[in-house]
């Protein structure tokens, strides 16, 4: 009985999975397709054109909340970098981790 049990407990997350896998197969295949429309409009909006000048200094920016957690990178300058995230954020950094772990097992 209790063989079978875990059976079915183990059935069940695999259609769990592979439905959140398809699920998330379509969410990233409707970003995809408006990807070059969103990076546009994104281009007016903070004006960016062929014209503009890459630079290395980053702007000053306000200091971070307390809520904020912070990452630290790889800096090019060598100095690493501090990048804040916000709680919205990391929520959407997770996402990006969990809808590309069930892309996996939809395949």
């Amino acid at each position: 009985m209790g063989a079978a049990l875990n059976d079915g407990f183990r059935f069940l997350i695999g259609v769990f999975i592979r439905g959140t896998g398809g699920f998330a197969t379509i969410l990233h295949w409707m970003r995809a397709r408006s990807y070059t429309r969103c990076r546009a409009r994104l281009r007016q909006r903070l004006g960016i054109g062929p014209e503009t000048q890459l630079s290395t200094s980053l702007p000053e920016t306000c200091s971070p909340s307390e809520s904020d957690r912070l990452a630290h990178t790889s800096g090019t300058g060598g100095e690493p970098k501090r990048i804040a995230y916000s709680r919205r954020r990391l929520a959407r950094v997770r996402w990006v981790f969990i809808e590309s772990f069930s892309r996996v097992f939809w395949r």
